[in-house]
């Protein structure tokens, strides 16, 4: 297995669902507010930080900004497998 599939199940398996089912509202609200966050650094302020290839380093730091770091680099991996925006 590979070490990212440890990573997304150990965090799976770590939910403590009952506390989330009490709770879901306040998380709603901060899981929708921090998703437009990202998103409009994203499509905004990426275009304008990063001069040359601005997608590919928007969805890396869109993915690490969302709490997932394993998450950045896969989105980076995907956008550009053979590393030539580096």
């Amino acid at each position: 297995m590979k070490l990212l599939d440890v990573l997304m199940t150990a965090a799976m398996a770590s939910l403590n669902l009952p506390l989330l089912e009490e709770a879901w509202l306040p998380f709603q609200v901060l899981a929708l507010v921090g998703l437009a966050w990202n998103l409009a650094v994203f499509w905004w302020l990426a275009p304008r930080l990063f001069a040359d290839a601005w997608f590919e380093r928007g969805l890396a730091d869109f993915g690490q900004g969302t709490g997932v770091t394993a998450t950045g680099l896969l989105l980076l991996r995907m956008a550009d497998p053979y590393g030539r925006s580096a």
